[in-house]
């Protein structure tokens, strides 16, 4: 009798789990389990941040965001914050990439605010799919790119 077929008979279910785990984090198909992996943490991870940013009250957001939002508001409102040094200041210094993001967002009816908490939550999956890959480009073993991600 081999070794393969002594676990597997000897203590019955959990010798089978541990053959069948061996074999695929060792198997042809390594990659695509952690990847795979990779990409479900992702999605678990955008879930778990929705449900706590969700739970607050609609109008609470960090300070930051408050300051870099707070100009966004003349979208709507021509007059609103005219004159004001400070929205000024954080208009200048906003980027221009981010601007135009929010501004997208703003022009399919979601509010600056709401768009800085759902903004996070859509870019969670990608994230992880792309840290895995940029991992696994630069040599490192696919459960590398897992415990990265």
């Amino acid at each position: 009798m081999d070794d393969e077929a002594r676990q597997t008979t000897g203590t019955g279910v959990w010798s089978a789990i541990a053959v069948f785990v061996r074999d695929r984090v060792s198997g042809a198909r390594n990659e695509r389990l952690w990847r795979t992996l990779a990409i479900s943490l992702g999605l678990i991870s955008a879930c778990s941040f929705a449900i706590k940013v969700y739970s607050f009250p609609t109008d609470a957001i960090s300070d930051d965001a408050r300051m870099f939002l707070s100009w966004m508001g003349q979208w709507e409102n021509d007059g609103l914050l005219r004159g004001d040094f400070v929205a000024d200041y954080w208009r200048a210094v906003s980027p221009w990439a981010y601007s135009a993001l929010f501004r997208a967002a703003w022009a399919f009816g979601i509010s600056p605010v709401a768009f800085a908490k759902l903004f996070p939550t859509l870019i969670f999956v990608p994230i992880s799919f792309y840290t895995f890959r940029f991992i696994r480009a630069v040599g490192g073993q696919p459960i590398v790119g897992f415990l990265v991600t």
